[in-house]
């Protein structure tokens, strides 16, 4: 997950009992995926690696508004025009709804993108007379359903897509079942094209000594000031949306990676793709994204197949991918999983711009460019994905963030790099690698 800051109006409060809240959710989470993991194991069922038969199941009370956007979601995460007709035969999806949503029509909410046209095939029926035992796997809208013993007694299937649960439980649940709609030959194939596309990155920079790595921080602007010719340069997330700025950088690279500002259904994350494709089309840079990323950017566009990489995150130690495994280190934020290893892959000398970081008296997140931010849209992604925001703690992920900066820097100078800071920054690891003084000294 990385993180981009938004205004979220409790955002900056961390009171003892706020904390004491996410832990209590969090711990509940884990003792439902414990739970379903011993239930599998006394029944001998083990966690399949595809499946043919998934149910959604919408609580009683559930709207058309409720239903709308669990139908967007199951468009988005697995529907698209690029999904082929033999992969949606191979498996049957219900939506199990209250008896009173048995004939309406979904209301897909205005906060988020609307894909009911990329919809798969779906019945929507009555949960009357339906058991778990009908279905392979069983994904709950509501957290709460799992009080009913009609579907806790088949907890060994049951995986929580409820948007209010916990953090990115949602996200998990439909990644889990995306990646088990394709078979796993098809999966290795699109991690041979990941590789290959890597490999293909890499001789295209060949003998290049500096690449260029950008945040989004308002620092960033600094750079037009700057030749960067000649240098591949990696940008991220929603530097996308300033066409001024791109032209300056001809950007080589764009890495992304969070599921609610960049792989949801908002309405945040939809403007973010729109200009995602405009940056394609005209610089036809590589996509450097999750596994699961590029197969939904791959299942909506189709036409982005050859220019997405998706390297896994996996392991507790640095790595850069092609260092005989190919995976970097999940941090949770994209300069320091993909960014600053792909530069490394390019070349000797790493410049890094546009990290401002935060100052010693703030208390929030970092600041973004205004001209590198969907501030008006952010209130999509509060909507969409609520518990996503509600059990962030953002004082804890920047101290994470600037440890792990400095440890991944002087990692890449163990390993004969040299890293630079080009514009100010607030962030230690910058700074002492900077003759710049922090912003607005």
């Amino acid at each position: 997950m990385t993180r981009q800051a938004g205004t979220s109006p409790d955002a900056v409060a961390y009171a003892p009992r706020r904390r004491l809240a996410i832990r209590c959710r969090a711990l509940l989470h884990f003792l439902v995926r414990a739970l379903s993991k011993i239930a599998r194991t006394l029944r001998g069922r083990r966690l399949a690696d595809s499946f043919s038969r998934v149910a959604l199941i919408l609580p009683p009370g559930s709207g058309p508004e409720r239903l709308g956007s669990a139908l967007n979601r199951v468009a988005w995460y697995l529907g698209g025009t690029g999904v082929r007709e033999d992969v949606t035969a191979a498996y049957r999806l219900d939506c199990l709804v209250p008896p009173a949503l048995a004939d309406s029509d979904p209301v897909v909410p205005p906060e988020q993108q609307n894909c009911l046209d990329h919809l798969p095939e779906i019945a929507v029926r009555t949960a009357a007379g339906r058991s778990g035992s009908d279905y392979d796997w069983l994904l709950l809208d509501s957290s709460r359903e799992l009080l009913r013993w009609r579907w806790l007694r088949f907890i060994d299937r049951v995986r929580i897509v409820d948007p209010g649960f916990f953090s990115g439980v949602e996200h998990a649940g439909w990644q889990m079942v995306m990646e088990r709609t394709v078979d796993r030959e098809e999966r290795s194939r699109r991690d041979e094209r990941s590789q290959a596309g890597l490999e293909e990155l890499a001789a295209s920079h060949a003998g290049a000594e500096e690449a260029v790595v950008l945040g989004n921080g308002p620092s960033v602007e600094e750079v037009f000031a700057l030749d960067l010719s000649g240098r591949p340069v990696i940008i991220c997330n929603s530097l996308v949306k300033n066409p001024r700025l791109l032209e300056h950088l001809q950007p080589a690279v764009l890495c992304f990676s969070d599921e609610v500002f960049h792989l949801g259904p908002s309405a945040y994350a939809a403007a973010f793709r729109r200009d995602l494709l405009a940056v394609v089309e005209r610089y036809d840079p590589w996509l450097v994204t999750r596994p699961d990323g590029a197969a939904l950017l791959e299942r909506h566009h189709p036409e982005l197949a050859g220019r997405l990489i998706g390297i896994p995150p996996a392991g507790r130690e640095w790595n850069l991918p092609g260092d005989g495994a190919f995976r970097v280190r999940p941090t949770g934020n994209i300069m320091t999983m993909y960014m600053l290893p792909v530069a490394a892959r390019l070349a000797q000398t790493i410049l890094i711009g546009g990290s401002d970081g935060r100052r010693p008296d703030e208390a929030y997140f970092w600041k973004h460019g205004a001209s590198v931010q969907y501030d008006e849209l952010m209130s999509s992604a509060f909507a969409t994905h609520p518990s996503f925001f509600r059990d962030r703690v953002y004082a804890d992920y920047y101290a994470t963030h600037i440890a792990r900066l400095e440890e991944l820097c002087s990692e890449l100078e163990a390993r004969g790099h040299t890293v630079r800071g080009i514009t100010p920054s607030w962030i230690p690891a910058l700074t002492k690698r900077s003759d710049l003084p922090p912003p607005g000294s």
